[in-house]
């Protein structure tokens, strides 16, 4: 045998050539899973991305089935960790969400504790200021009863709703000795700068069976910011009172 007769082979080529022909190709599902899953993670800073991360986990659920029953195609590691990154972010952003929704729990209750207890020891004036913007309230030391009595018509009409309310007038009625505390959360919705919490506040002092209401509150943002314009200022009023859900 001549040696123009023998294969060629290169010096270094490892003998077992057929592992690499034999690697399943790679699926583009896998491709697809992983990428879904590395977007959805942007649901960590936004609840309205939930969505995405949810449809990424169901994706990731499929590709994953499907490729662990298709030996003819490579990838399931690939579209695992897509499917472990949307459940991450799952887990993330409403984790998140919860924790939001605790503190605007927590801080609003604060706030509507002040104005119950305000118009229950008979501070009607001072309750009214109370259902203002802070940055519309009148000055320390003002007349609020002259300021309130001179009120136009017009102006003294959303006054007179609240005042007459049967809500309002059951604040009223249960007197100085009132001990209004948090229940529960009816809600949390978001509207440019604005934050509109519904609370549930029971009078624990009551005599006969608690007497609970539903204040909603409004908290503004990026009405007061110091000199250097880095931080703002969160500012609570209370919109109305209504009977719990």
């Amino acid at each position: 045998m001549s040696t123009s007769e023998l294969p060629q082979r290169p010096v270094f080529h490892p003998l077992n050539e057929s592992t690499e022909f034999d690697r399943p190709p790679f699926s583009r599902l896998a491709y697809a899973a992983f990428a879904s899953g590395l977007l959805s993670l942007f649901a960590a800073f936004s609840i309205i991305l939930l969505p995405l991360a949810m449809l990424s986990l169901g994706l990731g659920i499929v590709v994953v089935w499907k490729l662990t029953r298709d030996e003819t195609m490579g990838g399931s590691w690939l579209a695992q960790i897509g499917l472990a990154l949307s459940a991450t972010a799952i887990v993330w952003s409403v984790s998140s969400r919860v924790g939001v929704e605790r503190y605007m729990y927590h801080a609003a209750s604060q706030h509507a504790k002040v104005m119950l207890q305000t118009l229950s020891a008979g501070k009607t004036y001072e309750a009214l200021e109370l259902r203002n913007p802070e940055v519309m309230r009148q000055l320390t030391g003002t007349d609020l009863q002259a300021y309130y009595d001179g009120l136009s018509e017009d102006e003294r009409r959303g006054i007179d709703e609240f005042l007459n309310s049967k809500e309002t007038k059951k604040v009223m009625a249960a007197g100085p000795t009132a001990d209004w505390q948090f229940v529960k959360g009816g809600g949390v919705s978001h509207y440019e700068n604005q934050t509109h919490v519904k609370v549930d506040m029971v009078n624990r002092a009551a005599k006969g069976g608690a007497l609970q209401v539903r204040v909603f509150m409004q908290r503004e943002t990026n009405m007061l910011t110091d000199p250097a314009k880095q931080n703002s200022t969160a500012l609570w009023n209370v919109r109305e009172l209504s009977s719990p859900e």
